[in-house]
């Protein structure tokens, strides 16, 4: 994975961080109501026994992949951290 590199002419370690770590706040709350959005039997069951079951490890699905996505960002809003402190060294 490609992270930033913080440098003289480059966007601020500060604003790279900020704006990772509200990319990663969005991710939040998409997850909290994709969890809201979890499907009920009480849509599924005129479907067949097992709709309910697919329909909800869909929805498990989406969710880990909003979770791949949050880790990535989660990594480069460390590494452009990291830079930073090296930086000041």
């Amino acid at each position: 994975m490609r992270v930033p590199t913080v440098h003289l002419n480059g966007t601020s370690a500060r604003e790279l961080r900020e704006q990772l770590a509200l990319a990663v706040e969005a991710i939040i709350r998409a997850q909290e109501k994709l969890m809201q959005a979890m499907p009920h039997g009480r849509d599924y069951y005129v479907q067949d026994s097992d709709a309910i079951n697919e329909a909800q490890a869909e929805m498990r699905a989406r969710d880990a992949k909003l979770e791949e996505v949050k880790q990535e960002l989660v990594l480069m809003h460390q590494a452009v951290a990291d830079q930073e402190r090296e930086r000041r060294r």
